[in-house]
């Protein structure tokens, strides 16, 4: 550890420490929640029977934004979350048979919505129904049942000794 000479250079030294642990914690925390997903993904592949060619833009799109330090609250956190803009509509225009991939039956894209229709699933639904992903439900569970450990050791890694 530095010599420090005030509150503030102690403050300012462990709030950096402190984002780089969380950045380290949000790296694991979106590693198991690509894995998940990818799983269950890969359970539904033989439920397809060939309806729907998977783009794996949807398990492509989930990053994490890095941590940073409210100053107002001094809370620090990281995102995680699913990043629509890599999801893009396939409009089909011939008469193949095939359907539009992320766009609805008038070619608008639901880009945007594919999380959410994957996360909550598609119960009811006469084209295309399934169950849900739940991605985000696993992560939260996740983040409860290690976020304190995981902090710790990542802390404990750079230097800040934890309990």
């Amino acid at each position: 550890m530095p010599i420090v000479r005030s509150k503030k250079e102690l403050q300012v030294f462990l709030n950096d420490k402190l984002i780089k642990a969380m950045n380290k914690v949000g790296e694991t925390a979106l590693k198991h929640m690509v894995e998940y997903v990818d799983k269950k993904m890969q359970e539904r592949v033989s439920d397809q029977s060939g309806l729907y060619d998977r783009t794996y833009e949807y398990l492509q799109s989930i990053e994490k934004i890095n941590a940073k330090l409210d100053n107002l609250t001094g809370i620090v956190s990281v995102v995680i979350h699913y990043n629509t803009d890599k999801i893009h509509p396939y409009i089909i225009m011939d008469e193949t048979g095939l359907w539009n991939k992320h766009a609805d039956m008038d070619g608008n894209s639901v880009a945007n919505l594919i999380p959410l229709f994957l996360e909550m699933g598609t119960e009811n639904n006469p084209y295309y129904e399934h169950e849900p992903v739940g991605g985000i439900i696993d992560l939260k569970k996740w983040v409860e049942d290690n976020f304190r450990k995981e902090l710790k050791t990542e802390l404990n890694k750079i230097g800040i000794k934890t309990k």
